[in-house]
């Protein structure tokens, strides 16, 4: 778990400090050092067909949120959704974070601008030819050199038609590239994990068809407390693969049943310019297999 201290501290903050807004008709909202948008892929929807809709939050210069996994310190975006009867929400799909260390703490988050992008589905037999409202609230923690809680609501309102949606050319680019941060499996990759009582190790195989190389990659684990967030990761080549060695967190008592995360690389798994963000549940064991063999640096 988190040190007692950091769990006081977040929750101070909280109680401290606040910030609420409401945004009707698909308007920003600004609240304290960022502004926060509900944003929808396309112009319509169609009965039954899933569409996607997003946070979209936009940090000032030095502000950053949090990833579902905060690391040291921090509290991961919320959304909660207000929509019509039959309408089901999916899971916040989440861009891979970038690690904002500070002092002896790491935490995983964005800067700049991210879209925490939920797939929504309506019920095949909705009437067309009116438009529904999708509602929905969220709840942050922006921080630089202090942290402020927010929060806002939000309300679009979209037409229902029998034709194909069309996509809305505001957030072409912004859902684009956000697609190009989500973690996805890439088929041939084999992952296995080994936990000490001082490390814990990653091994991914490539398949025979992957035509790169890795200089580098760093993984950003589910587990909570898993790894030693502030510690550099070391990646290795071996006989078989690439060996990514991380420091176990002290914190960490238990043994999960898998370890699951995003292994990140700018080399790409499916070779250069291709996705940089691999999707990784392995179950680990004691040791890794003694094939696993060293055989110099990364790269």
């Amino acid at each position: 778990m988190k040190s007692t201290r950091t769990t006081l501290l977040t929750l101070a903050i909280l109680f401290a400090f606040g910030a609420s807004a409401w945004s009707v008709h698909g308007q920003a909202v600004r609240t304290d050092y960022m502004e926060t948008e509900l944003v929808v892929e396309t112009t319509s929807i169609k009965p039954g067909q899933p569409f996607w809709a997003g946070l979209r939050m936009k940090m000032d210069e030095h502000w950053h949120t949090y990833w579902r996994n905060p690391a040291d310190s921090g509290l991961p975006t919320k959304i909660h959704w207000t929509l019509p009867d039959g309408f089901k929400a999916g899971e916040i799909n989440w861009p891979y974070p970038q690690k904002i260390v500070l002092d002896i703490l790491a935490s995983y988050g964005y800067e700049g601008e991210t879209l925490l992008l939920v797939e929504i589905t309506p019920p095949a037999d909705m009437a067309t030819g009116g438009t529904v409202d999708v509602g929905a609230f969220a709840s942050w923690l922006v921080c630089a050199d202090i942290c402020l809680p927010g929060e806002s609501g939000y309300q679009v309102t979209l037409p229902v038609s029998t034709e194909a949606p069309q996509a809305d050319e505001r957030w072409t680019d912004l859902f684009a590239r956000t697609r190009e941060h989500l973690p996805v499996p890439v088929p041939g990759w084999h992952v296995e994990a080994a936990i000490s009582d001082s490390t814990v190790a990653l091994h991914a195989a490539p398949p025979e068809w992957f035509p790169g190389n890795l200089a580098s990659a760093e993984f950003y684990p589910y587990n909570e407390d898993l790894i030693d967030y502030v510690s550099p990761q070391k990646m290795e080549k071996t006989e078989t693969g690439y060996l990514l060695t991380m420091r176990r967190s002290g914190f960490y008592k238990g043994r999960p049943q898998q370890i699951t995360g995003v292994l990140v690389s700018p080399d790409g798994w499916r070779g250069a310019g291709s996705e940089r963000a691999l999707a990784v549940s392995a179950v680990y064991a004691d040791e890794l297999p003694a094939a696993v063999a060293v055989i110099g640096p990364a790269g």
